[in-house]
Protein backbone atom coordinates (compact mmCIF):
# COMPACT_ATOMS: atom_id res chain seq x y z
CA UNK A 1 0.00 0.00 0.00
CA UNK A 2 2.96 2.41 1.01
CA UNK A 3 4.44 1.80 -2.61
CA UNK A 4 1.15 3.18 -4.44
CA UNK A 5 1.15 6.03 -1.80
CA UNK A 6 5.13 6.32 -2.75
CA UNK A 7 4.94 6.23 -6.78
CA UNK A 8 2.73 9.61 -6.95
CA UNK A 9 6.15 11.57 -4.56
CA UNK A 10 8.21 9.60 -6.94
CA UNK A 11 6.42 11.86 -10.20
CA UNK A 12 6.40 14.92 -8.37
CA UNK A 13 9.88 14.91 -6.85
CA UNK A 14 11.25 13.73 -10.31
CA UNK A 15 9.47 17.01 -12.15
CA UNK A 16 10.74 19.23 -9.44
CA UNK A 17 14.22 17.87 -10.24
CA UNK A 18 13.75 18.72 -13.42
CA UNK A 19 11.54 22.03 -14.31
CA UNK A 20 14.06 23.72 -12.43
CA UNK A 21 16.66 22.60 -15.54
CA UNK A 22 14.34 24.15 -18.36
CA UNK A 23 14.71 27.13 -19.86
CA UNK A 24 11.72 29.69 -19.11
CA UNK A 25 10.89 33.00 -18.35
CA UNK A 26 10.34 34.06 -15.09
CA UNK A 27 6.84 34.36 -15.19
CA UNK A 28 6.42 30.47 -16.15
CA UNK A 29 8.68 29.43 -13.49
CA UNK A 30 6.29 31.48 -11.00
CA UNK A 31 3.79 29.25 -12.27
CA UNK A 32 5.84 26.15 -11.52
CA UNK A 33 6.68 26.99 -8.36
CA UNK A 34 2.50 27.16 -7.23
CA UNK A 35 2.23 23.94 -9.31
CA UNK A 36 4.78 21.73 -7.18
CA UNK A 37 3.21 23.39 -3.79
CA UNK A 38 -0.02 23.03 -5.20
CA UNK A 39 0.82 18.89 -5.82
CA UNK A 40 2.71 18.96 -2.42
CA UNK A 41 -0.69 19.81 -0.80
CA UNK A 42 -2.68 17.70 -3.08
CA UNK A 43 -0.90 14.98 -2.19
CA UNK A 44 -0.64 15.71 1.45
CA UNK A 45 -5.01 15.59 1.49
CA UNK A 46 -5.27 12.62 -0.53
CA UNK A 47 -3.41 10.66 1.62
CA UNK A 48 -4.67 12.08 4.84
CA UNK A 49 -5.87 8.27 6.16
CA UNK A 50 -2.66 6.74 6.13
CA UNK A 51 -0.99 6.11 8.76
CA UNK A 52 1.16 8.57 11.19
CA UNK A 53 4.52 7.54 10.27
CA UNK A 54 3.74 7.56 6.73
CA UNK A 55 2.07 10.87 7.03
CA UNK A 56 5.08 12.47 8.94
CA UNK A 57 7.55 10.76 6.05
CA UNK A 58 5.75 12.80 3.33
CA UNK A 59 5.01 16.40 5.30
CA UNK A 60 8.41 16.54 6.91
CA UNK A 61 10.97 14.65 4.62
CA UNK A 62 9.12 14.44 1.09
CA UNK A 63 7.62 17.85 1.10
CA UNK A 64 10.49 19.58 1.78
CA UNK A 65 12.37 17.57 -1.34
CA UNK A 66 10.05 18.83 -3.49
CA UNK A 67 10.27 22.52 -1.72
CA UNK A 68 13.67 22.16 -3.41
CA UNK A 69 12.45 22.28 -6.77
CA UNK A 70 10.70 25.61 -5.43
CA UNK A 71 13.72 27.14 -4.47
CA UNK A 72 15.28 26.47 -7.64
CA UNK A 73 13.19 27.63 -9.77
CA UNK A 74 13.58 30.85 -8.28
CA UNK A 75 16.67 31.04 -9.72
CA UNK A 76 17.31 31.24 -13.60
CA UNK A 77 17.58 28.00 -15.25
CA UNK A 78 21.46 28.70 -16.43
CA UNK A 79 22.55 29.33 -12.59
CA UNK A 80 20.93 25.58 -12.05
CA UNK A 81 22.24 24.42 -14.80
CA UNK A 82 25.62 24.99 -14.27
CA UNK A 83 25.86 22.25 -11.45
CA UNK A 84 27.29 18.99 -12.14
CA UNK A 85 24.92 15.94 -12.61
CA UNK A 86 26.24 13.66 -9.46
CA UNK A 87 26.11 17.22 -7.36
CA UNK A 88 22.65 18.25 -8.42
CA UNK A 89 21.49 14.34 -7.72
CA UNK A 90 22.81 14.50 -4.23
CA UNK A 91 21.12 17.77 -4.10
CA UNK A 92 17.55 15.82 -4.62
CA UNK A 93 19.01 12.56 -2.65
CA UNK A 94 21.41 12.95 0.42
CA UNK A 95 21.38 16.77 0.75
CA UNK A 96 19.05 18.45 2.26
CA UNK A 97 20.15 21.82 2.19
CA UNK A 98 18.41 24.62 0.02
CA UNK A 99 21.32 26.29 -1.30
CA UNK A 100 23.02 24.50 -4.15
CA UNK A 101 25.60 26.72 -4.70
CA UNK A 102 28.48 24.68 -2.01
CA UNK A 103 27.50 21.65 -4.71
CA UNK A 104 28.18 23.70 -7.95
CA UNK A 105 31.86 24.17 -6.32
CA UNK A 106 34.67 22.72 -5.99
CA UNK A 107 37.52 23.33 -3.39
CA UNK A 108 40.03 20.70 -1.36
CA UNK A 109 38.57 19.92 1.57
CA UNK A 110 40.70 21.84 4.76
CA UNK A 111 41.24 20.71 8.56
CA UNK A 112 38.16 23.11 9.36
CA UNK A 113 35.74 21.69 7.02
CA UNK A 114 35.68 18.40 9.04
CA UNK A 115 36.35 20.44 12.46
CA UNK A 116 32.98 18.95 13.09
CA UNK A 117 33.04 15.54 12.28
CA UNK A 118 34.01 13.87 15.70
CA UNK A 119 31.58 15.80 17.37
CA UNK A 120 29.18 15.05 14.97
CA UNK A 121 29.31 11.14 15.25
CA UNK A 122 29.74 11.28 19.20
CA UNK A 123 26.57 13.05 19.12
CA UNK A 124 24.98 10.59 16.69
CA UNK A 125 25.48 7.68 18.83
CA UNK A 126 24.66 9.86 22.12
CA UNK A 127 21.53 10.22 20.57
CA UNK A 128 20.98 6.31 19.38
CA UNK A 129 21.60 5.51 22.18
CA UNK A 130 19.97 7.50 24.32
CA UNK A 131 16.50 6.02 22.15
CA UNK A 132 17.96 2.41 22.54
CA UNK A 133 17.53 3.08 26.78
CA UNK A 134 14.26 4.94 26.21
CA UNK A 135 13.27 1.97 24.47
CA UNK A 136 14.52 -0.55 27.31
CA UNK A 137 12.85 1.63 30.11
CA UNK A 138 9.54 2.52 28.18
CA UNK A 139 7.59 0.57 30.49
CA UNK A 140 8.89 1.80 33.74
CA UNK A 141 8.53 5.68 33.10
CA UNK A 142 5.41 7.53 32.53
CA UNK A 143 4.36 7.53 28.89
CA UNK A 144 4.96 11.48 28.41
CA UNK A 145 8.66 10.92 29.66
CA UNK A 146 9.31 8.51 27.29
CA UNK A 147 7.95 10.57 24.25
CA UNK A 148 9.78 13.34 25.39
CA UNK A 149 13.55 11.44 25.84
CA UNK A 150 12.70 10.04 22.26
CA UNK A 151 12.31 13.21 20.94
CA UNK A 152 15.27 14.54 22.61
CA UNK A 153 17.25 10.98 21.44
CA UNK A 154 16.47 11.74 17.68
CA UNK A 155 17.30 15.44 17.70
CA UNK A 156 21.06 14.85 18.94
CA UNK A 157 20.85 11.93 16.42
CA UNK A 158 19.80 13.29 13.59
CA UNK A 159 19.93 17.12 13.92
CA UNK A 160 23.02 17.86 16.01
CA UNK A 161 24.27 14.80 14.90
CA UNK A 162 24.08 12.99 11.54
CA UNK A 163 23.69 16.57 9.76
CA UNK A 164 27.18 17.68 10.85
CA UNK A 165 28.75 14.07 9.81
CA UNK A 166 26.80 14.49 5.99
CA UNK A 167 28.47 18.47 5.90
CA UNK A 168 31.85 17.13 6.56
CA UNK A 169 31.78 14.17 4.51
CA UNK A 170 30.29 16.23 1.33
CA UNK A 171 32.98 18.78 2.28
CA UNK A 172 35.47 16.23 2.11
CA UNK A 173 34.44 15.12 -0.97
CA UNK A 174 35.17 18.89 -2.33
CA UNK A 175 31.88 20.04 -2.14
CA UNK A 176 31.97 23.85 0.22
CA UNK A 177 28.61 23.28 1.33
CA UNK A 178 27.33 25.58 4.15
CA UNK A 179 26.53 23.58 8.02
CA UNK A 180 23.10 22.59 8.09
CA UNK A 181 22.98 23.54 11.42
CA UNK A 182 25.81 26.10 13.00
CA UNK A 183 26.54 25.42 16.75
CA UNK A 184 23.11 26.24 17.80
CA UNK A 185 24.16 25.95 21.54
CA UNK A 186 26.60 29.23 21.00
CA UNK A 187 23.07 31.20 19.80
CA UNK A 188 22.72 34.59 22.24
CA UNK A 189 19.99 35.68 20.84
CA UNK A 190 16.89 34.14 19.49
CA UNK A 191 17.88 36.06 15.86
CA UNK A 192 20.70 33.88 16.53
CA UNK A 193 19.36 31.28 17.35
CA UNK A 194 16.35 31.05 14.41
CA UNK A 195 18.34 33.24 11.43
CA UNK A 196 22.05 31.86 11.70
CA UNK A 197 22.21 28.56 13.65
CA UNK A 198 19.13 26.33 13.72
CA UNK A 199 17.64 24.68 10.90
CA UNK A 200 19.66 26.39 8.51
CA UNK A 201 17.46 24.93 5.02
CA UNK A 202 14.62 26.02 6.99
CA UNK A 203 16.15 29.58 6.79
CA UNK A 204 17.83 29.39 3.27
CA UNK A 205 14.34 28.65 1.94
CA UNK A 206 12.49 31.17 3.78
CA UNK A 207 14.94 33.82 2.89
CA UNK A 208 15.13 32.75 -1.28
CA UNK A 209 11.00 32.49 -1.45
CA UNK A 210 9.14 34.86 0.86
CA UNK A 211 11.94 37.48 2.89
CA UNK A 212 11.98 39.72 0.36
CA UNK A 213 8.25 40.19 -0.93
CA UNK A 214 7.21 40.23 2.80
CA UNK A 215 9.83 42.97 3.28
CA UNK A 216 8.81 44.92 0.61
CA UNK A 217 4.70 44.25 1.73
CA UNK A 218 4.74 44.39 5.85
CA UNK A 219 8.44 45.99 6.52
CA UNK A 220 11.25 44.40 8.41
CA UNK A 221 9.06 43.24 11.64
CA UNK A 222 6.18 42.46 9.86
CA UNK A 223 8.15 40.49 7.38
CA UNK A 224 9.90 38.33 10.82
CA UNK A 225 6.21 37.99 11.71
CA UNK A 226 5.33 36.46 8.59
CA UNK A 227 8.43 34.19 8.17
CA UNK A 228 7.67 33.00 11.56
CA UNK A 229 3.66 31.95 10.68
CA UNK A 230 5.31 30.12 7.82
CA UNK A 231 7.48 27.78 9.86
CA UNK A 232 4.63 27.59 11.91
CA UNK A 233 2.42 26.00 9.28
CA UNK A 234 5.24 24.27 8.10
CA UNK A 235 5.31 22.43 11.04
CA UNK A 236 1.73 22.09 11.29
CA UNK A 237 2.29 19.87 8.72
CA UNK A 238 5.19 17.94 10.14
CA UNK A 239 3.38 17.42 13.63
CA UNK A 240 -0.34 18.33 13.35
CA UNK A 241 -0.80 16.36 10.14
CA UNK A 242 0.25 13.33 10.48
CA UNK A 243 -1.70 12.64 14.39
CA UNK A 244 -4.65 14.91 12.62
CA UNK A 245 -4.58 16.66 16.14
CA UNK A 246 -3.15 19.51 18.08
CA UNK A 247 -4.01 22.18 15.47
CA UNK A 248 -2.61 25.20 16.00
CA UNK A 249 -0.17 24.83 18.64
CA UNK A 250 2.73 24.46 16.13
CA UNK A 251 1.69 27.94 14.60
CA UNK A 252 1.40 29.44 18.34
CA UNK A 253 4.90 27.99 19.08
CA UNK A 254 6.09 30.06 16.46
CA UNK A 255 4.35 33.24 16.82
CA UNK A 256 5.34 33.76 20.49
CA UNK A 257 9.03 32.98 19.27
CA UNK A 258 8.16 35.98 17.02
CA UNK A 259 6.78 37.83 19.60
CA UNK A 260 9.82 37.51 21.72
CA UNK A 261 12.12 38.49 19.29
CA UNK A 262 10.71 41.74 18.49
CA UNK A 263 10.67 42.25 22.75
CA UNK A 264 14.66 41.01 22.84
CA UNK A 265 15.31 43.48 19.66
CA UNK A 266 13.28 46.27 21.10
CA UNK A 267 15.00 45.96 24.74
CA UNK A 268 18.11 45.41 23.23
CA UNK A 269 18.88 42.09 25.29
CA UNK A 270 21.82 39.95 24.58
CA UNK A 271 21.06 36.96 26.78
CA UNK A 272 21.43 32.83 26.00
CA UNK A 273 19.02 32.99 29.66
CA UNK A 274 16.12 34.61 27.63
CA UNK A 275 16.74 33.00 24.49
CA UNK A 276 17.29 29.15 25.45
CA UNK A 277 14.03 30.25 28.19
CA UNK A 278 11.68 30.76 25.38
CA UNK A 279 12.94 28.19 22.73
CA UNK A 280 12.45 25.28 25.18
CA UNK A 281 10.13 26.27 27.62
CA UNK A 282 7.23 26.48 25.73
CA UNK A 283 8.38 23.41 23.66
CA UNK A 284 5.30 21.43 25.06
CA UNK A 285 3.21 23.94 22.90
CA UNK A 286 4.71 22.45 19.62
CA UNK A 287 5.66 18.84 20.22
CA UNK A 288 2.13 18.58 21.30
CA UNK A 289 0.70 15.69 23.18
CA UNK A 290 -1.30 13.96 20.77
CA UNK A 291 1.95 14.23 18.33
CA UNK A 292 4.03 13.20 21.47
CA UNK A 293 1.77 9.95 21.66
CA UNK A 294 1.18 9.07 18.61
CA UNK A 295 4.47 8.75 17.09
CA UNK A 296 7.44 9.05 19.16
CA UNK A 297 5.77 7.03 22.44
CA UNK A 298 5.11 4.20 19.36
CA UNK A 299 8.38 4.44 17.63
CA UNK A 300 9.71 3.67 21.09
CA UNK A 301 7.27 0.73 22.29
CA UNK A 302 7.83 -0.97 18.33
CA UNK A 303 11.94 -0.97 19.34
CA UNK A 304 10.84 -2.15 22.72
CA UNK A 305 9.12 -4.95 21.13
CA UNK A 306 12.07 -5.83 18.63
CA UNK A 307 14.72 -5.46 21.64
CA UNK A 308 12.10 -7.49 24.22
CA UNK A 309 12.83 -10.68 21.67
CA UNK A 310 15.52 -11.87 23.85
CA UNK A 311 15.17 -10.79 27.79
CA UNK A 312 16.93 -8.03 29.30
CA UNK A 313 19.61 -10.02 30.54
CA UNK A 314 21.01 -11.82 27.19
CA UNK A 315 21.65 -8.11 26.24
CA UNK A 316 23.43 -7.06 29.40
CA UNK A 317 25.28 -10.29 29.03
CA UNK A 318 27.02 -9.20 25.60
CA UNK A 319 27.27 -5.67 26.49
CA UNK A 320 29.41 -6.55 29.92
CA UNK A 321 31.91 -8.64 27.49
CA UNK A 322 31.98 -5.27 25.06
CA UNK A 323 32.59 -2.81 27.44
CA UNK A 324 36.54 -3.92 28.47
CA UNK A 325 36.86 -5.11 24.92
CA UNK A 326 36.02 -1.07 23.89
CA UNK A 327 38.45 -0.35 26.23
CA UNK A 328 40.67 -1.97 25.16
CA UNK A 329 40.84 -0.40 21.62
CA UNK A 330 40.98 2.84 23.80
CA UNK A 331 44.34 1.47 25.18
CA UNK A 332 45.41 0.63 21.45
CA UNK A 333 44.95 4.13 20.32
CA UNK A 334 46.74 5.12 22.89
CA UNK A 335 49.97 3.16 22.23
CA UNK A 336 50.30 5.39 19.11
CA UNK A 337 50.29 8.92 21.22
CA UNK A 338 53.60 9.28 22.05
CA UNK A 339 54.92 8.83 18.50
CA UNK A 340 51.42 10.45 16.54
CA UNK A 341 51.89 13.39 18.61
CA UNK A 342 55.48 13.70 18.37
CA UNK A 343 56.46 13.21 21.80
CA UNK A 344 60.18 12.81 21.51
CA UNK A 345 60.16 16.31 19.73
CA UNK A 346 57.71 18.27 21.81
CA UNK A 347 58.21 16.73 25.64
CA UNK A 348 62.12 18.15 25.76
CA UNK A 349 61.18 21.47 25.52
CA UNK A 350 59.47 21.05 28.90
CA UNK A 351 61.58 21.20 32.02
CA UNK A 352 62.66 17.36 33.24
CA UNK A 353 60.32 17.98 36.36
CA UNK A 354 57.08 18.47 34.21
CA UNK A 355 58.77 16.48 31.13
CA UNK A 356 58.16 12.94 33.82
CA UNK A 357 54.86 14.44 35.69
CA UNK A 358 53.45 13.88 31.51
CA UNK A 359 54.98 10.33 31.48
CA UNK A 360 53.03 9.64 34.97
CA UNK A 361 50.22 11.41 34.34
CA UNK A 362 49.63 8.79 30.90
CA UNK A 363 51.27 5.98 32.59
CA UNK A 364 48.28 6.42 35.32
CA UNK A 365 45.48 6.80 32.67
CA UNK A 366 46.74 4.05 30.97
CA UNK A 367 46.91 1.53 34.73
CA UNK A 368 42.90 3.70 34.95
CA UNK A 369 41.65 2.29 31.50
CA UNK A 370 43.07 -1.30 32.44
CA UNK A 371 41.95 -1.52 35.74
CA UNK A 372 38.34 -0.54 34.05
CA UNK A 373 38.36 -3.31 31.62
CA UNK A 374 40.11 -5.62 34.59
CA UNK A 375 37.63 -5.06 37.13
CA UNK A 376 34.63 -5.68 34.13
CA UNK A 377 35.46 -8.74 33.48
CA UNK A 378 36.04 -9.89 36.88
CA UNK A 379 32.43 -8.09 38.47
CA UNK A 380 31.28 -9.95 35.97
CA UNK A 381 28.67 -11.81 37.41
CA UNK A 382 28.49 -8.90 40.43
CA UNK A 383 27.14 -6.84 37.70
CA UNK A 384 24.43 -9.28 36.33
CA UNK A 385 23.24 -9.22 39.50
CA UNK A 386 23.29 -5.78 40.09
CA UNK A 387 25.27 -5.67 43.75
CA UNK A 388 25.37 -2.51 45.06
CA UNK A 389 29.34 -1.96 44.88
CA UNK A 390 28.96 -3.46 41.00
CA UNK A 391 26.53 -1.18 40.28
CA UNK A 392 28.89 2.43 42.35
CA UNK A 393 32.02 0.92 40.34
CA UNK A 394 29.67 0.99 36.89
CA UNK A 395 28.28 4.46 37.69
CA UNK A 396 31.85 5.82 38.45
CA UNK A 397 33.23 4.86 35.14
CA UNK A 398 30.23 6.04 33.85
CA UNK A 399 30.80 9.04 34.86
CA UNK A 400 34.92 8.99 34.19
CA UNK A 401 34.14 8.69 30.65
CA UNK A 402 31.14 11.21 30.77
CA UNK A 403 33.97 13.33 31.94
CA UNK A 404 36.81 12.85 29.19
CA UNK A 405 33.85 13.07 26.80
CA UNK A 406 32.96 16.60 27.92
CA UNK A 407 36.20 17.71 27.93
CA UNK A 408 37.02 16.45 24.37
CA UNK A 409 33.76 17.89 23.08
CA UNK A 410 33.51 21.33 25.07
CA UNK A 411 37.86 21.84 26.24
CA UNK A 412 39.71 20.91 23.03
CA UNK A 413 39.21 22.58 20.28
CA UNK A 414 39.84 21.49 16.78
CA UNK A 415 43.05 23.05 16.34
CA UNK A 416 44.55 21.46 18.69
CA UNK A 417 44.43 18.45 16.76
CA UNK A 418 47.34 17.58 14.44
CA UNK A 419 46.32 17.98 10.71
CA UNK A 420 45.49 15.49 8.41
CA UNK A 421 42.42 12.94 7.46
CA UNK A 422 43.96 9.82 9.45
CA UNK A 423 43.20 12.51 12.44
CA UNK A 424 40.42 13.42 11.83
CA UNK A 425 39.38 9.65 10.99
CA UNK A 426 41.27 8.29 14.33
CA UNK A 427 39.40 11.07 16.89
CA UNK A 428 36.22 10.63 15.49
CA UNK A 429 36.25 7.15 16.27
CA UNK A 430 37.79 7.95 19.72
CA UNK A 431 34.86 10.44 20.60
CA UNK A 432 32.87 7.30 19.71
CA UNK A 433 34.17 4.78 22.05
CA UNK A 434 34.09 7.41 24.62
CA UNK A 435 29.84 7.65 23.77
CA UNK A 436 30.01 4.27 23.83
CA UNK A 437 31.90 3.64 27.16
CA UNK A 438 29.74 6.33 28.46
CA UNK A 439 26.30 4.80 27.59
CA UNK A 440 27.32 1.25 28.37
CA UNK A 441 28.42 1.77 32.05
CA UNK A 442 25.50 4.23 32.58
CA UNK A 443 22.76 1.87 31.43
CA UNK A 444 24.29 -0.99 33.52
CA UNK A 445 24.41 1.27 36.48
CA UNK A 446 20.97 3.02 35.67
CA UNK A 447 19.01 -0.59 34.78
CA UNK A 448 20.11 -1.88 38.23
CA UNK A 449 18.91 1.36 40.06
CA UNK A 450 15.50 0.72 38.45
CA UNK A 451 15.13 -2.40 39.81
CA UNK A 452 16.51 -4.22 36.17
Amino acid sequence: MNAERLAPWIVVLVMAALMPLLPSRPAARRVGQVALVLAGIGLLTIQASASPGWKLLCASLLFLYLMKGVVLLALPAAAVRRTPALPYLAFFTVWPGMAIEGLQERRAATPSDVQGFGRGLTRFFLGIGLVLIDALLVNRIPALAAAWICVGGLLLAIHLGFSEVLTCLIRLAGRPVDPLFLQPGKSISLEDFWSRRWNRPFVEMDRRLFLRPLMRMLGRGGAMVAVFLISGLLHEMAISYPVGDGWGLPSGYFLLQAAAMLAQNKLRIRSPLWTWGFVLIPLPILFHPPFLLGLPLELVRLLHWALAARPAEWYLNILLWAMPAAQLLVLAASRQVPERLKWAEELPRLGPFNRKLMWTYGIFVVFTIVAFAVVTLVLHAELMRGDRAAVAFAIFVAAYWTLRLGFDNFYFKAADWPEGAEFVVGHALLNSLFAFLTLSYGMVAFWRVLGG
